[in-house]
């Protein structure tokens, strides 16, 4: 897993246990490297995209090939993208 650049604060100690007899300063590492990975999945790019209209219309479209026209600097790549994106990792939330 990759190094988070911020601290990370230690994780929440349960009543009535001592944590350092719990856990090792390793298992430690490795929950907060993957309360990191937790911390950075939520905030990817995928999850704030926000679709114009136009976009989210052709977001919402059942067929397999599509031709996207529009101006310069319009949405087209960005709107085509994001639907690879969704298609290959099971995103897509129109199915």
């Amino acid at each position: 897993m990759k190094k988070h650049p911020r601290k990370i604060p230690d994780p929440p100690k349960p009543a009535g246990v001592d944590l350092k007899a719990a856990l090792t300063q390793h298992s430690l590492g490795v929950l907060k490297e993957v309360q990191a990975e937790i911390k950075s999945r939520r905030i990817e790019a995928l999850r704030l995209y926000e679709p114009m209209p136009h976009q989210d219309a052709m977001h919402s479209e059942r067929c397999s090939e599509r031709i996207v026209l529009g101006g310069n600097r319009s949405g087209k790549s960005l709107s085509t993208f994001v639907e690879d994106a969704r298609a290959a990792t099971g995103q897509d939330p129109y199915g």
